[in-house]
Order: C-alpha cells, then structure tokens, then sequence
C-alpha cells in the first residue's frame, strides 16, 4: 500500500478499558483532532452503565469536560430490544429455557420442510370487528403494506420482518407466487431481531414442525402476537428522530389498553417503557414540534408554551430526568415541555428573532426559514449506533488478519469500500460492480 495514505485515518490508539473515563478521553481527543467539539449537539448510545452512570458514566464527563449540556440521544433499536426482551422473560421465561433448543432446530431441520406460505397459522382475529385487536391489526397490516410497496429498507433481514408481519396478519404480499420463508440465519441471544425472525417462522410453520406441546405453543402464539401488533412496527420506526417521542407515546399508550388482554406482556412492555424516557424528557420531547403526524393544535400548545417560558441562563449538566407518568393515562406532550426544552435551540446558537416561528400558526411554520433549519438537523440526527456496531463488527472480523496497526487500516477501508459497492443480498447481477 502507498505510504502517502490519509494520515488521519492511521493509528488510532487502542482504549485501555471500557470505563466511561477511558471513553471519555478517547472521545474528547479525536474530536479536538477533527476540530468538531465545539460542534457536538448530541450523542448516541447503547444505555449501559459505562455511557448513563451519575458519576462515571462517559456521557456525564464528555459534558463536565466541555462544560456545557449535550441532548443524550440514548439509541433507539437498543431500548426497543430491552423492551421485547423484558416481555420475553415475562412471557416464555429465562431466554435460555427449553424454547431456545426449538428455535435452534428450526435451522437444523430446515430443508425438510416447505417454504410456501400455503396452509400457514396466521393470526386469529377476534369475532367482533370493532374490537381493539382487530383495528390495531389492520393499522398495522396498512402500514407494512405501504412500507413494502415504499420499499425503503435499509436492511433486508428489516423487509423480511415487514413480510413475515403481513402474511401473519392475513395480508397480501406484491409477489404472492414467489414468497418464500427464508432459511433462518444464526440464532443470537443478544439481538431479538433474529429472534422475531425465528419467532415468526417456527409458529406459521407448526403443523409441519410440530414439536410443541401445548403450553409452549401457547407461549409463542402470544409472543408472535406481540411483535406483530406492536412490536415490530415500533421497532422499525425507531430510527427516525422526528418521530421518536410519538412513537414511545403511541407504544405506551397501547400497551395500558392491551393490559385486558395480556396483562404480563403489557406489564412488562410499560415497566420498561418507564426506565427508558429518554425521548420524553424535556430536553427531546421538544422534538414534537418539528413531526406533521401530530395534530396542529397539539404542536400549537407545545409552542406557545415554551415560547413563554423563561429560560434558564445555563442547563443544568447530567442525565436528563426521565418524567413522571401515571399508569393508566396517556402522556401529554404540552405538559412534557419545561425549561429545558431550549437546549436543542441553543445548542444551534438561535438568536431569540430566529424563533418567533413559535408563537405563530403552525401552518405557517414550513414558510419560516429558521423552522426548517432546526427541522432539518433533527431529521439528521442519529438516533441508533448502528454505525458504530458494525464498525466494532468490522474490528472483530479482520483484527487479527494482520498485526501491523497500519495494514489494518488499510484492510478494514478496502472491506468498506467493498461493501459500499457490491450488495451483500445475493443477487448475480451485482457481481459486475466488484
């Protein structure tokens, strides 16, 4: 390799340990070294210890080094995994119980059963139509259809799900005759997504499996329900910004009526929900004001009433304080807003005269310049480290392919560059790009 290469993108030293200290300063130094720290508005994490703790935690000490508030952007596919997680130990039990073995056979004895969608278990749908399962099934069953028709995936094990929740809600797919169950991948205990593919799979295909008795049967008809009414459509929306306070408020507020009909999985899915606030704290639900889905005179009020609040002279640094909300009422987004929801504002250095769009009707928002600016870096934000997952990935793989530092940064741009320019989705004709 040329040893003119981009030097910036060469040794890069290692992180002693996973403390939020060590991260901390590993963070701090290569911001300063791109010239970006005075930049950062937001950061994202998985919700561990190391990145949330009061005192060690590395988000705390990024602020207390820089000396100012940065909005927590805790990622979303991490919290809407602890959430099914949580409903699965209430559900099935521990995650490595007897059903773990059954998924697992489902791989093994794959070839010996038939992939077509005829004669599936589907959902049952109750007799009376205006029950609340049956409508929630049908906003769901419309919205996957719009998603599969869209075709914006950024991940095919994403459109796989999205199939798998239309067939199972009796829906119709685009290309019926050539549908075909895919073969399942590794089974991980650390990412539900897999499990939900299995999920899916194992119960639709029963009658040819038939492995079950009837107490598990029962187990993961429940669960399949759950991920086909909530679970998957909350999960594959996580990764927009704009949306992400509506969507944890739509998440909670249908599980406290789905507690008549599963109260463990509902209990479950709100336990989790109250640990995990995040975008409905001040600082994110400000958020609301920039997503067209929520009624006008909601986003109105929301406005109004952070326009007359006065601000503080300095946000207080720390973990944001997750609100209180009652068990069987619906949050409220006016009542959410506080001082603090000026962070996001001020974070962009907005004059006071840059948000005078507040106090007007929202229909007139999208003709105001600064209304569309802040908008536009919320819809930027990112609000899942999928990136930085498939970058630690990249490192697991091809770490020790090589034991120069510098080869290896070679060899992990050349993966990317190749990964960049040939799908990995197995279609022939993308062998010509390589």
């Amino acid at each position: 390799m040329a040893e003119d290469s981009n030097p910036k993108v060469l040794g890069i030293p290692k992180i002693p340990n996973a403390t939020g200290v060590a991260q901390k300063d590993q963070f701090i130094n290569h911001f300063k070294s791109w010239k970006l720290l005075d930049d950062l508005i937001a950061f994202c994490f998985d919700t561990t210890t190391s990145n949330t703790g009061c005192k060690a935690g590395c988000a705390v000490l990024i602020e207390k080094d820089i000396g100012r508030a940065i909005l927590w952007a805790a990622c979303r596919h991490h919290i809407y995994e602890l959430h099914i997680k949580h409903v699965w130990e209430a559900v099935i039990g521990n995650h490595s119980g007897p059903i773990e073995p059954l998924l697992k056979m489902l791989q093994d004895n794959w070839d010996s059963i038939s992939h077509e969608k005829k004669g599936v278990i589907q959902f049952e749908f109750p007799a009376h139509g205006d029950n609340p399962i049956n409508c929630q099934a049908k906003l769901v069953l419309k919205w996957a259809s719009n998603c599969l028709q869209k075709n914006t995936f950024p991940r095919e094990d994403y459109r796989e799900l999205i199939e798998l929740v239309i067939v199972y809600l009796g829906g119709e797919l685009q290309d019926e005759k050539t549908f075909r169950f895919k073969k399942p991948g590794a089974y991980h205990r650390a990412r539900f997504m897999h499990n939900e593919l299995y999920i899916f799979k194992y119960v639709m295909l029963d009658k040819q499996i038939n492995r079950l008795n009837q107490h598990q049967r029962y187990k993961l008809k429940r669960m399949t329900d759950f991920i086909a009414l909530f679970q998957a459509k909350a999960f594959l929306q996580s990764r927009i910004s704009i949306i992400a306070p509506n969507v944890d408020r739509q998440y909670i507020t249908d599980m406290q009526w789905y507690r008549e009909i599963d109260s463990t999985a509902a209990d479950a899915a709100l336990q989790s929900c109250y640990r995990h606030l995040w975008y409905l704290t001040q600082q994110l639900v400000v958020f609301i004001l920039f997503d067209e889905s929520i009624p006008a005179i909601e986003r109105s009020a929301a406005a109004l009433k952070l326009f007359n609040i006065k601000r503080n002279e300095k946000i207080k640094l720390g973990k944001p304080i997750f609100p209180q909300i009652e068990l069987n009422k619906v949050p409220d987004f006016v009542s959410l807003i506080g001082p603090d929801s000026w962070l996001l504002f001020d974070l962009l250095k907005m004059k006071p005269n840059q948000k005078d769009w507040l106090q007007l009707p929202v229909e007139h928002w999208t003709k105001m310049k600064d209304y569309n600016y802040v908008k536009k870096v919320v819809e930027f934000l990112e609000v899942v480290n999928d990136c930085a997952e498939r970058g630690v990935k990249l490192i697991q793989d091809f770490k020790n392919k090589v034991k120069d530092p510098k080869q290896l940064q070679y060899v992990l741009h050349i993966v990317e560059n190749h990964r960049k320019r040939v799908s990995l989705i197995g279609k022939k004709e993308n062998l010509n790009n390589i």
